[in-house]
């Protein structure tokens, strides 16, 4: 299988709130269907086939550092070849360059991943920067969480400490069923770090927050489970 190192890299970039996982390479594309250590955040994605020349659907494997496999892959421009063979060595090479890397055990660290059978009144295109303004307040503030709050036709992302509070408001096309839900801060900035286009939110109090991606490219699903408690 051949494919551009880039894509290649923003894909596994947009699962490291996961840290490690199993990647599938299915009939559809490369997928990854995972949960966080901590069980706060999971993410199922999809990887379109058509980015890669010669797909080959050929199961699983399992990357135990996200991160340090993305490090490696930096060192690579162009398109790759990548190969898994009977050994589980996964070889990646170019018209330079080749590595091998050594492939988990998946048993060691896969986690049983059900799709969640979440309902959500609906969803709410929201610019990724009003995002990223509430995770750049919440860290002037020393705080380690955003409420995410529907109020009729405002969403409101608050950032606050025993002091100050601090409001970024997204004004809605139409009237919202009023929710609230707070999230870690951590997992957020995690997941919009590699995120700068719109997504969609669903909001539900006291369920986990859900965010979608999705390009011609790239088909993503996050959710963050909420803190339960309430200021």
């Amino acid at each position: 299988m051949k494919l551009d190192i880039n894509i290649l890299i923003q894909y596994l970039e947009r699962l490291k709130v996961l840290e490690k996982s199993v990647i599938n390479f299915t009939e559809d594309g490369i997928k990854c269907d995972g949960v966080s250590p901590s069980t706060v955040a999971a993410c199922q994605s999809l990887l379109s086939k058509t980015t890669v020349t010669n797909y080959s659907p050929i199961g699983e494997i399992g990357i135990d550092d996200i991160g340090l496999l993305i490090n490696k892959l930096s060192r690579f421009n162009g398109n790759v070849e990548l190969s898994v063979n009977e050994n589980k060595f996964l070889d990646i090479s170019s018209s330079n360059k080749t590595m091998r890397a050594i492939l988990p055990d998946i048993s060691l660290f896969k986690r049983e991943s059900k799709k969640p059978n979440l309902e959500y009144p609906g969803f709410i295109n929201v610019p990724v920067d009003i995002v990223k303004e509430a995770i750049k307040d919440a860290e002037v503030l020393g705080t380690d969480e955003i409420k995410f709050e529907l109020n009729n036709s405002l969403l409101n992302l608050i950032s606050e400490n025993s002091e100050e509070k601090y409001v970024v408001s997204h004004k809605l096309t139409s009237p919202s069923q009023e929710a609230k839900v707070r999230v870690p801060l951590e997992y957020l900035r995690a997941i919009f770090e590699n995120l700068n286009e719109q997504v969609e939110v669903g909001i539900k109090s006291d369920y986990p927050l859900s965010i979608k991606f999705k390009n011609n490219i790239f088909d993503l699903t996050y959710f963050i489970a909420p803190k339960m408690s309430d200021k």
